[in-house]
């Protein structure tokens, strides 16, 4: 909302997205502290795991969120040529009075709620 009430012509082209660091080792612990099991897997256990979703009923959307990073070995592939600089937009939304929040345990404990509530994740 911050960008829509400054609209500006000059800048119509944003990159949305925290600039705002977890790494796994962290994250793995904040998950595990909310209550979500989870396990260490080899890529090949992880796709086998991820296509036995597409065999459930109302759980397929799991498959059809990973679809487009598996590569033709059947391996999830994060790896992009593509790197998004959003410098620009993390200055001009500081100008605005607007800074992405730290990820901490607060701030996952909203998004599991939240991805619990909608049954997106076992309770």
């Amino acid at each position: 909302m911050t960008l829509v009430r400054h609209f500006n012509t000059n800048q119509t082209v944003f990159h949305i997205n925290s600039d705002k660091v977890v790494y796994m080792d962290k994250l793995l612990d904040y998950f595990r502290k909310l209550g979500c099991k989870l396990e260490m897997v080899n890529s090949s256990k992880f796709t086998e795991c991820l296509r036995n979703t597409m065999k459930e009923s109302g759980r397929e959307y799991i498959y059809e969120t990973f679809i487009n990073d598996v590569d033709s070995d059947d391996r999830l592939n994060y790896d992009s040529k593509i790197r998004i600089e959003n410098r620009f937009t993390v200055d001009y939304l500081k100008r605005l009075g607007f800074e992405w929040p730290e990820i901490g345990l607060e701030y996952l404990r909203k998004y599991i709620d939240y991805f619990r509530k909608i049954g997106y994740l076992e309770v």
